[in-house]
């Protein structure tokens, strides 16, 4: 299923002038942790995009939606 969602993103974007860098292609799973290796499994081509964290707009995201990421990161460049 999320395959296809994502098939389908391919194939929209140029029909709107649009285009996917691959390269910069990052995936953020924001699910339970039971519920994760079933997400992976189907994500199939995208799951070495994977990462336990992205930042986007400089806010730091991570799986649990918690920030301790950011917070952390934040903290320190306010030290220096």
């Amino acid at each position: 299923m999320l395959q296809k969602c994502f098939d389908f993103i391919k194939t929209w974007m140029p029909d709107n002038f649009l285009q996917l860098n691959e390269n910069k292609t990052e995936v953020l799973i924001c699910a339970p942790a039971s519920l994760i290796p079933k997400v992976v499994e189907n994500l199939r081509s995208l799951s070495s995009f994977i990462k336990s964290t992205i930042r986007y707009l400089a806010v730091t995201f991570d799986q649990g939606l918690t920030f301790d990421s950011h917070v952390t990161g934040l903290v320190c460049s306010c030290l220096y």
